[in-house]
């Protein structure tokens, strides 16, 4: 293999270790002193005596320290910030002129694996698009963009995740013909998210998170979401939604977050079959679990500071590990007892009846109280110190 296939698969696979290997050998061969870090790292993992390898491990990062300017060139002092993989930059932030900045980085041989990119502020889609558009840049996130529409993202046909915080949906749309993209999140954003029903069929992941102009987006604002049944996950916390009937159809949903929203009935999610974690946390509106009763794949289960009362409809739930009642008013706990899978409960700010049964399990309590001790307890107790 050549050095662009041992890049490729590098950049597929940073933890393989023979094409590491493979490539050290080929950097010592062209006296780049990357090959002797790569070398140098290896053998600290291989090494099973402990003062070896913190020898060699210090020699490696004494290594990459003295040289990171050195491969950073004439960015040495443009304030990225790197996270650095046997002297390659496989991460970076850029805060400042982002165009001329990333080109730059883009030359040097250091960002030969870069896989993921967060620009700040940035400014100028367009040309931040031009240069990316022929890189292996999978993940891209942009914090608080000064852009009109996210359209010009549309020629990164390589990513597989976008992160937006902040700033506009509009151009959205564009984004549907992005063909390997996985996942996307639209945080603190605003505007209509109809662009999501332009098709997005690959799309495995969804974030709509902190939106605070859900009450302007009017009914059915959630409508574009309903053909987008090969979701696994899903966030829509911190946000005024409160109709989940777009939801009904997710069959493949495993993970769904609607903490701290306004939902009130959870009746569409009782055909999600494949749900395995559901936080409901900070929704005070709920008050009734019954839609939940036939999500057997269900592993993880957050109540905390709902209106929640009555635990019976997941007494059949019997994959469930954990539940969080943190600030609910259950007292009763019995639908519990006999979970197989049960394993961590959380009742901080409850008035539960009786924990034992749980506790004789070995369940681990969070937030309980010790249990108060018996009157033959104390005297026990008080016996034994006197006779100490």
């Amino acid at each position: 293999m050549g050095r662009p296939e041992l890049e490729a698969a590098l950049r597929r696979d940073p933890h393989d270790e023979h094409a590491w290997a493979v490539f050290g050998d080929l950097l010592a061969a062209e006296g780049d002193i990357r090959g002797e870090l790569i070398a140098l790292d290896q053998r600290a993992a291989a090494s099973e005596k402990p003062f070896e390898r913190s020898v060699l491990e210090h020699r490696a990062a004494e290594l990459a320290e003295r040289e990171r300017r050195r491969w950073l060139g004439p960015l040495a002092d443009a304030g990225l910030e790197i996270t650095w993989m046997r002297g390659f930059a496989i991460n970076a932030v850029i805060a400042r002129h982002h165009p001329s900045t990333l080109a730059a980085l883009l030359e040097l041989p250091t960002a030969a694996l870069l896989r993921e990119l967060v620009l700040v502020r940035p400014r100028g889609l367009a040309s931040i698009a031009k240069h990316l558009r022929d890189r292996a840049i999978e993940t891209l996130t942009l914090r608080a963009p000064h852009c009109d529409s996210l359209e010009d993202l549309a020629a990164l046909e390589q990513l597989r995740e976008l992160v937006v915080d902040g700033g506009s949906t509009t151009g959205v749309e564009a984004l549907a013909s992005l063909p390997r993209l996985e996942r996307l999140s639209l945080r603190r954003c605003r505007g209509e998210v109809v662009g999501l029903a332009a098709g997005f069929t690959g799309l495995r992941s969804l974030e709509l998170s902190a939106r605070a102009d859900v009450g302007e987006l009017g009914d059915g604002a959630l409508a574009p979401l309903a053909h987008l049944t090969e979701l696994r996950e899903l966030s829509l916390r911190d946000g005024g939604w409160s109709e989940l009937d777009a939801l009904a159809d997710l069959r493949a949903l495993e993970q769904l977050d609607l903490r701290s929203t306004d939902i009130s009935s959870l009746a569409p999610l009782a055909e999600l079959a494949a749900l395995r974690e559901l936080d409901l946390s900070g929704c005070t509106d709920v008050t009734d679990l019954e839609p939940l009763a036939r999500l057997h794949a269900l592993e993880r289960l957050e109540l905390g500071y709902t209106r929640v009362r009555r635990l019976q409809p997941l007494a059949g739930l019997r994959r469930l590990e954990v539940i969080e009642l943190a600030g609910t008013s259950v007292a009763d706990l019995s639908p519990l007892f006999e979970l197989p899978a049960l394993r961590k409960v959380g009742v901080e700010a409850c008035e539960i009846d009786d924990l034992q049964p749980l506790r004789a399990r070995g369940v681990t309590l969070t937030g309980a109280r010790a249990p108060e001790p018996s009157w033959r307890e104390l005297a026990e107790g008080l016996l034994r110190s006197t006779k100490s």
